[in-house]
């Protein structure tokens, strides 16, 4: 999290060319939207008896539990690209993207375009939230997404599950009831394992080709990496961020 903040205030100070980013979490957090109440979200009793980290992102929507996952970010300047001045339409640009790299993998994803009837206002989840702007299989909700954005630029972060552990999950979030009926993974889809480098060389040509650009691989820059370390340290790890109300 510290180092998608430091690529997004940095990106805007320097005038950077778009950054896409793929990682994992070790060991397995939770991460609650921007907006939220932590103990609202959570069950922090069986959080700390299990030990496990709660952190508090930049970019709003649910909570989510991030343990056999890939996660993406993407950092742009809003004038990189056409449409990303608008949040809905960069939005769908950027899951475009997502798009095209699934069905390289024999994944047919689509937004839901509407609300459907299991939609509450109780608290849940990020993966049993409702949107019409959720990308689906199978009427199931198969990636998260949130944005953060300033004028001059935006980050977007997702949420790739590749499998679930569901009783986890239901101890973890006090909402989660039905949860297995709302979201689906890729073990999931595709009823088989998958190996991780195989789905980030299939996203990423689905950045490539949607965009119509190269990446190129890079290390973290000095300055980003000296900001990211201070993001941690002072804001990232520290209670009054994560338990903060809103």
């Amino acid at each position: 999290m510290a180092v998608d903040e430091a690529i997004f205030i940095i990106t805007k100070e320097k005038n950077l060319s778009p950054t896409l980013r793929f990682y994992r979490w070790r060991p397995s957090a939770v991460s609650i939207g921007y907006a939220q109440n932590v103990g609202e979200e959570v069950n922090l009793k069986e959080c700390r008896r299990l030990r496990m980290d709660i952190v508090r992102r930049y970019t709003g929507g649910g909570a989510i539990f991030h343990a056999d996952e890939l996660t993406y970010s993407f950092i742009s300047k809003t004038d990189g690209y056409q449409h990303f001045d608008d949040l809905l339409a960069s939005y769908k640009q950027v899951c475009w993207g997502i798009i095209k790299g699934l069905s390289k993998l024999g994944i047919s994803v689509k937004f839901r375009e509407e609300k459907n009837k299991l939609s509450s206002r109780k608290k849940v989840p990020c993966f049993m939230a409702n949107s019409k702007h959720d990308l689906i299989v199978n009427e199931k909700k198969v990636l998260g997404n949130a944005q953060r954005r300033t004028k001059e630029v935006f980050l977007q972060q997702g949420s790739l599950p590749l499998s679930y552990d569901f009783n986890l999950i239901n101890r973890i979030f006090p909402g989660s009831n039905g949860f297995k009926n709302r979201a689906t993974s890729i073990s999931e889809i595709l009823d088989q394992e998958i190996s991780l480098g195989e789905i980030k060389e299939k996203l990423l040509f689905g950045f490539t080709s949607h965009f119509s650009v190269n990446f190129r691989e890079e290390t973290l820059s000095g300055e980003e990496e000296s900001l990211a370390r201070k993001l941690f340290k002072e804001k990232y790890s520290s209670k009054g961020w994560t338990e903060k109300k809103l």
